[in-house]
């Protein structure tokens, strides 16, 4: 029986002993990984590319077109307000047909209420000619023609996908400007 409780002894502190041991091990494991935010030095970090010069012209043709966009949207919405702001995001053909259009709705005494929805994309891109293009498909479903009195309207600008296919060209400065718009009504895009 002396031999058994040696034995249950033995196994008992060896058990103590092992589970001393996986405690430490698992401390100092915890430990490093926890108090320490650094990572070990084989520890490969992933490196960041740069933008192409190709991405960065789509980029900047992108937020040139939307940001002519919505001025043209609040012209809509307000047709006698005059923004000279628009002047740095369109010219030529552009500016004329949003400044015409916003001149059209304020003699009609009506105007755009809601917001359309942008879907652009550059198609077109070339650098060395400092030319671009862009193709949009503007969901008009919450945009539309009302009358002085917020009273929809149906006729000139019905709830209809529009695709809007528009040139930039890199102006002075290096800075983009859309230079013309072409807008279709179609049934979808």
């Amino acid at each position: 029986m002396q031999n058994h409780r040696h034995r249950l002894q033995r196994s008992a502190a060896a058990a103590a002993l092992v589970a001393v041991a996986c405690l430490a091990a698992a401390g100092c494991g915890s430990d490093s990984a926890a108090g320490s935010s650094a990572q070990p030095e084989s520890a490969v970090t992933p490196t960041e590319t740069e933008p192409s010069p190709e991405e960065l012209a789509e980029q900047d043709v992108l937020e040139v077109y939307q940001e002519m966009f919505r001025i043209q949207v609040e012209m809509f919405s307000v047709p006698t307000s005059h923004h000279d702001e628009l002047n740095s995001y369109a010219t030529g053909d552009a500016l004329r047909d949003i400044r015409e259009t916003a001149h059209w709705f304020a003699v009609h005494d009506s105007k755009m209420d809601g917001e359309p929805v942008l879907s652009p994309e550059v198609t077109e891109l070339d650098l060395e000619a400092g030319t671009a293009q862009i193709t949009d498909c503007v969901d008009n479903s919450d945009y539309v023609q009302v009358d002085a009195d917020g009273e929809p309207l149906s006729g000139e600008f019905v709830r209809k996908p529009q695709r809007v296919v528009a040139d930039a060209e890199l102006g002075d400065g290096e800075r983009w400007i859309i230079t013309s718009t072409d807008v279709e009504l179609v049934e979808s895009c």
